[in-house]
């Protein structure tokens, strides 16, 4: 068994399953994404998936990314690392001179010795096949290198300790591409007690995360060990130094993962551990608390029982797969112990998929993330405090009926816009993983209910859900293109800023020809490997193939074909209802609104 296939097998939600083509989207500005320069819109921002830059024949199976450092690592277990111009987002910058090129360089220093790579705020770290733990970037009180940018036209390279020699397979932009850094700095871990850990003998590395100013490692043996920002010695105080100290109070860990604000680790006995700052009620105890040590989740599915798609028992409770956890705001102390709802803010999630395919969510629902109403959803009256099952009780079915759907998003809006109805309602309900008769049943969303979901990514305002399938749904926060969903650029005058908050997690219509083996996603960014780049999308309209808009289709013109299939030969997989069959190739016809919600088809409030 390959190396790839061992981690896959162990962390499916962590590695592809096989190697693949990375693709991006979201904020073009800095050139951070390292797409085609055509793949950019007026906005510089890059709204439906396009090819990363890497050289020919570089086949991906993990990317990483969250304030401004990129790093992906590819099937020859070489790593990839790229930063934006000047390091870190500025939220006004536009970037600029267009004969700028920011490739993405290989780490020469580790070729071949990668098998894992996260990225925080400002730095990447990497585990090689040797355990050692390296970081190129900055940590509190840890300052190395990383490749650096271009410089602008007129403007010099900031000086740096690389080599001067070039990359190969990286070509150079004339003169304005920086060496690779080798830079790094190793992490340690902390002493052992004598006769504990296997009588003091250093613990064995087999995976990593990172986040903001956090790196968490879980070892062979079970121990979690974490350097950087509250996550170790307490919310709110930094750890500084090279040394990973070991998360006491848990049990052995199988499968982890960090945020800004937040940790949580599953248990070889499928139990659930969170710590950190949970004011967003993301801890899934249903109550907002802050807690520096870890903090067991009794019963985390109990809260579920009353809604219609929940385990009916105790001996239907699911298992856990995995856990993720992202970026978010800092909470108001003054939540602290508030027994009112007040939610809003873009604080932490903690997205929960079970063994059965099902994800869950606890924290912010602002902005749509978590999944749990039938229209748009921007400062809603509540927050998740418990694990809440997609699919099942919407949040605002209490005041509103599938007719009065007024702003439904993403996906869902093709069953009340007549003059978008590009699909059918077979293919609508593919792009929202569902029957769409179902559509506010009950009350209930039924969100996702015919999608197996393998993996689910929280990012900062926006989410992923990756299916066993290959399709990848996205909802949350649409801004600079980041969900790369059609309906963001929906209308004659392109981007909207009133509807950007999808809730219904939505299929991404530019990957119909694509199977997802993977994804992950910064701050303002989403990057996904994929079997082999869509030729072409039926879906994406028109005015998006503008002078000023190119689609993924342009991107992926020079991609290198399918090793296996191409995007016209991919049929819908077996276990989905008829309702649910893939889109074909070609432009889909229009057709009429399917019946149970024709009566919905009246004009909306925008």
């Amino acid at each position: 068994m390959s190396w790839l296939e061992s981690a896959a097998r162990a962390y499916p939600d962590h590695f592809a399953a096989r190697p693949g083509v990375l693709m991006a989207w979201g904020m073009g500005k800095s050139a951070g994404l390292c797409v085609p320069p055509s793949a950019l819109d007026s906005m510089l921002d890059c709204v439906y998936p396009a090819v990363v830059d890497l050289p020919s024949g570089v086949l991906c199976v993990r990317a990483c990314v969250d304030m401004g450092v990129f790093c992906a690592l590819d099937s020859e277990r070489r790593l990839w690392m790229w930063t934006l111009l000047g390091g870190r987002h500025s939220k006004g910058q536009a970037t600029s001179a267009p004969d700028v090129v920011n490739r993405p360089r290989r780490v020469e220093e580790v070729d071949g010795r990668v098998i894992d790579c996260a990225a925080g705020g400002l730095f990447a770290v990497a585990l090689t096949e040797q355990r050692e733990l390296l970081v190129w970037g900055e940590l509190p009180g840890v300052k190395a290198t990383t490749p650096a940018p271009p410089a602008a036209k007129g403007k010099k390279s900031p000086p740096t300790p690389a080599a001067t020699k070039k990359a190969p397979g990286a070509p150079a932009a004339k003169g304005k591409q920086a060496p690779p850094s080798t830079g790094a700095i190793q992490l340690h871990f902390a002493s052992l007690p004598s006769g504990g850990g296997g009588g003091g003998s250093p613990p064995v590395p087999v995976l990593i995360d990172a986040c903001h100013e956090t790196i968490a490692v879980l070892c062979a043996d079970g121990s979690l060990w974490t350097i950087g920002d509250a996550l170790v010695s307490g919310h709110g105080r930094a750890v500084t130094g090279t040394v990973l100290e070991r998360v006491a109070g848990l049990p052995p860990i199988r499968t982890m993962s960090v945020g800004s604000r937040q940790a949580a680790a599953v248990g070889t006995d499928g139990s659930l551990w969170v710590w950190g700052d949970g004011l967003s009620g993301n801890f899934g105890c249903g109550t907002r608390m802050v807690s520096p040590t870890p903090v067991l989740v009794p019963e985390p599915f109990a809260a579920a029982a009353h809604t219609s798609t929940a385990p009916s028992s105790n001996t239907n409770v699911p298992v856990i797969a995995s856990v993720a956890c992202c970026r978010g705001q800092p909470s108001s102390s003054k939540r602290l112990g508030d027994p009112r709802p007040k939610a809003g803010q873009e604080g932490p999630r903690m997205h929960v998929v079970t063994a059965d395919g099902k994800l869950w969510i606890a924290g912010t629902s602002h902005k749509g993330l978590a999944a749990n109403h039938m229209s748009k959803a921007f400062m809603p009256e509540e927050d998740c405090l418990h694990l809440s099952l997609v699919g099942s009780r919407a949040a605002d079915a209490s005041n509103m009926t599938k007719a009065e759907c007024k702003v439904a998003t993403g996906a869902a809006e093709e069953l009340f816009e007549p003059y978008s109805l590009e699909t059918t309602p077979a293919q609508t309900s593919w792009h929202m993983g569902m029957d769409v008769s179902r559509f506010g049943e009950g009350g209930c969303t039924h969100y996702l209910e015919t999608a197996e979901i393998i993996a689910s990514f929280p990012i900062h305002i926006h989410s992923m859900a990756l299916a066993r399938d290959g399709r990848l749904f996205t909802w949350g926060c649409g801004s600079d293109g980041r969900l790369g969903l059609r309906a963001y650029m929906r209308g004659s005058t392109g981007k909207r800023t009133l509807k950007c908050y999808v809730s219904t997690p939505s299929a991404v219509e530019a990957l119909d020809g694509a199977h997802v083996l993977y994804a992950s996603g910064g701050r303002y960014w989403t990057l996904a490997v994929v079997d082999s780049p869509p030729r072409a999308s039926p879906y994406v309209p028109a005015y998006a193939t503008s002078s000023t808009t190119t689609t993924a289709t342009a991107a992926a013109a020079a991609a290198p074909a399918s090793p296996k299939t191409s995007a016209a030969k991919t049929s819908a997989p077996k276990a989905s209802a008829a309702k649910s069959s893939t889109p074909k190739s070609s432009a889909p016809k229009k057709t009429s609104v399917p019946a149970s919600s024709a009566k919905s088809s009246s004009p909306r409030k925008k």
